[in-house]
């Protein structure tokens, strides 16, 4: 039978994911060949896409707020900036949640 010996003992494995420049590529490998058990590494070039971004400021009842427009092959969406929601927050004691609708709501508005 052409199948596997159950009695067999396993060896445990683990699987290590790391995201370096490839630059890099040699001394991460040597790292993990000086401090770890490994004998191989499976190396796996990543390419990246990423959305056009345009940053526009937007008023809300709570406090000015910027907004990331984001594009992409037709694609649109905002996102408010987390920084701001706090700050604003902070100031009002309005919920971040709450700006950030308002905020998305103004964009809305003026047809974008």
């Amino acid at each position: 039978m052409g199948g596997a010996n159950h009695n067999e003992k396993r060896q445990a494995s683990y699987k290590l994911c790391l995201l370096t420049a490839t630059t890099q590529q040699e001394l991460f490998a040597s790292f993990l060949f000086q401090h770890t058990s490994a004998i191989g590494l499976r190396v796996h070039p990543l390419q990246r896409e990423i959305m056009e971004r345009k940053l526009k400021k937007v008023k809300t009842p709570y406090g000015e707020v910027g907004v990331k427009e984001l594009t992409y092959h037709g694609v649109k969406k905002f996102s408010v900036e987390y920084d701001d929601l706090m700050k604003c927050s902070q100031k009002t004691a309005e919920e971040p949640e709450k700006i950030r609708l308002a905020a998305l709501q103004e964009i809305e508005n003026k047809g974008e």
